[in-house]
């Protein structure tokens, strides 16, 4: 007999999986989609809406065997290769997902995030100029469409072409003023100048192009690193009294009080926030703020409340796990992420939280079995700095040094990506390993190209700056352009070691 029900109901049920996604409730939102695709499994809407979600988790492996599912139900369907060739990008497995981009073009020609998938996966095996290519051939199938051209505009930016890089990001914005990737061109490209106002101009214009809020965020920190504290306070405030009920202009202006160790600001303006909106999710941001500005003590004396308040979240339990890790209770902390880890036991994010945990109670071969038993599977860059990390601790420079390189081969967010061979170098200058330092970042070098390569080389020129200016200064040439020199040493480089820092100040002085 149908279900009468059917029609009506199951709609509701997606919709909340999906507002369950949205406040990162993975667990609930699992349980509402599988109800729905267990009412109708062969709903292509259900099942990508779970797609979404395994992704989100990412929860490659699982996100392919979902799509493959999908491909016996309609075969044609362009968009299903497309997301198989971003889960492959995902999983560092860069031929085949150039195989499923191209299958999914044989569907749809004119399907762009195909072609943006096939040119990062060209891109990500050094392929620079096949990259480009692919970009053009859909520019060519299309010659006004923005996202083609402000995607060429980013890869542009990659390789050091600012000149081509803000041709192509402005003829996007000519064609959509709101493109958030061209935006994000122009930004860079003004950050690459070393000109704080440049910087800020472009920002500025960024927001009125998108009425971006992150912008304003943006904004407003660079301000105030830049020693434009009143500024940025005055528009943080002029935000947040403009949309009391924005939390994210909230957050903004809670973050400079506490820049200003004003914490009792913070608090009494998220509390206000609260007696209005006394919901899961401005509780759940209220709690990640407080661990994020280390406030580990006060997360501890209200979260077991919220625990109880909003059982079915598991995100005030992570909340608690990380105030306890960070602290130091690892004893506690271990039973909280490992029942975590117990409940999703195909989460790689927990998983891998588990296993670092286990590294912080001495337990490396607990630790290197659920790093182990995930390699492979999933080639993802936390699972390999999590590795590098084992290693690390375990003062295995070789061991440590291969995971370092897999992690930035796998790398796929380009911030994330300039991070993380600097903390590398910290890291191993902490424990002594110079030369370790200067053989990692050699083969970094000869991995990579574009910004990336110009990054690893300024890392190097620091390392040799910190016992030789001159010899700092010269490797510095190898990157050529003083405006990019300056972007990386101004804007991207982060080093905690005294040494390189004073490296970086005598340079910026000199230059200056």
């Amino acid at each position: 007999m149908p279900n009468r029900c059917h029609a009506s109901f199951f709609p509701g049920v997606i919709e909340k999986a999906i507002n369950s996604m949205d406040k990162n409730d993975y667990s609930a939102a699992m349980n509402q989609i599988d109800m729905a695709i267990a009412s109708d499994p062969s709903n292509l809407q259900y099942r990508s809406v779970k797609v979404n979600l395994l992704v989100e988790m990412k929860n490659y492996h699982g996100a392919l065997k979902e799509l493959q599912a999908m491909e016996t139900m309609d075969p044609n369907l362009s968009v299903i290769y497309c997301l198989e060739s971003q889960c492959l990008l995902n999983l560092g497995r860069n031929d085949e997902a150039i195989q499923a981009a191209d299958k999914s073009l044989k569907y749809d020609h004119s399907y762009f995030p195909a072609y943006s998938n096939k040119a990062t996966a060209l891109m990500n095996m050094g392929f620079l100029s096949d990259a480009i290519e692919t970009y053009y051939e859909a520019i060519k199938l299309n010659p006004e469409d923005a996202d083609s051209h402000a995607s060429l505009a980013d890869l542009h930016l990659k390789m050091g072409n600012f000149a081509s890089a803000g041709e192509e990001a402005n003829l996007a914005i000519k064609m959509q003023s709101d493109n958030i990737t061209a935006n994000n061109v122009l930004i860079s490209i003004a950050k690459s100048t070393g000109n704080v106002e440049s910087y800020i101009k472009s920002l500025s214009n960024a927001y009125l192009n998108t009425f971006d809020e992150e912008y304003i965020l943006q904004l407003t920190n660079c301000l105030y690193v830049s020693g434009r504290i009143v500024d940025a306070k005055k528009i943080a405030e002029r935000f947040y009294k403009m949309y009391p009920n924005n939390i994210g202009f909230l957050d903004n202006l809670a973050r400079i009080y506490l820049l200003e160790n004003r914490f009792d600001r913070s608090e009494k303006i998220y509390n206000y926030f609260l007696l209005a909106n006394n919901n899961l999710y401005a509780n759940l941001r209220y709690i990640t703020f407080l661990n994020e500005a280390e406030k580990y003590s006060e997360v501890l004396k209200k979260v077991d409340k919220l625990i109880k308040k909003y059982p079915d979240s598991e995100g005030f339990v992570y909340n608690k796990f990380y105030a306890l890790s960070l602290t130091g209770d690892h004893k506690n902390a271990i039973l909280i992420i490992k029942g975590l880890y117990t409940q999703n036991p195909h989460s790689i994010f927990y998983a891998i939280e588990y296993a670092i945990e286990m590294i912080f109670l001495g337990n490396y071969t607990e630790s290197l079995r659920v790093l182990n038993s995930l390699e492979g599977k999933n080639n993802i860059p936390e699972l390999f700095i999590a590795l590098w990390t084992v290693y690390l601790l375990m003062n295995e420079p070789e061991a440590s040094t291969k995971y370092a390189i897999e992690a930035i081969k796998n790398m796929v967010d380009d911030d994330f990506l300039a991070e993380f061979p600097e903390q590398v170098i910290d890291s191993y200058l902490d424990i002594g390993w110079v030369s370790e330092s200067l053989d990692f970042i050699d083969k970094i070098i000869e991995m990579t190209e574009g910004e990336l390569r110009d990054i690893c080389i300024a890392c190097k020129a620091c390392l040799l700056g910190t016992d030789n200016y001159d010899k700092g200064l010269k490797a510095l040439q190898g990157i050529g352009d003083n405006a990019k020199i300056r972007h990386i040493l101004y804007n991207i480089l982060k080093f905690n070691n005294p040494a390189v820092k004073n490296f970086i100040k005598m340079y910026m002085n000199e230059k200056n």
